[in-house]
């Protein structure tokens, strides 16, 4: 479980920001943490949008997404 979170880093921060905005603005009563959770809310989604960025990037550049292959490559 810990390997599969170390190589999808980006992905575990997108759904911890997410989970931590959803719940501020969920359970807070108070307006300005509910802004507070929003911008939270945003950034992971911002963070997610980026993440696809750098794959597509990545895909483009190289014809590969797998990880071992790359590695090849970039050792190269």
């Amino acid at each position: 479980m810990i390997e599969l979170l170390a190589t999808r880093w980006a992905y575990a921060t997108f759904v911890f920001v997410m989970a931590t905005g959803l719940y501020m603005m969920i359970a807070s009563p108070n307006l300005v943490k509910k802004v507070i959770g929003l911008n939270l809310f945003q950034s992971a989604v911002f963070l997610f949008f980026v993440a696809l960025a750098l794959i597509v990037r990545i895909y483009r550049e190289y014809g590969t997404l797998d990880e071992g292959v790359l590695r090849e490559v970039v050792d190269d």
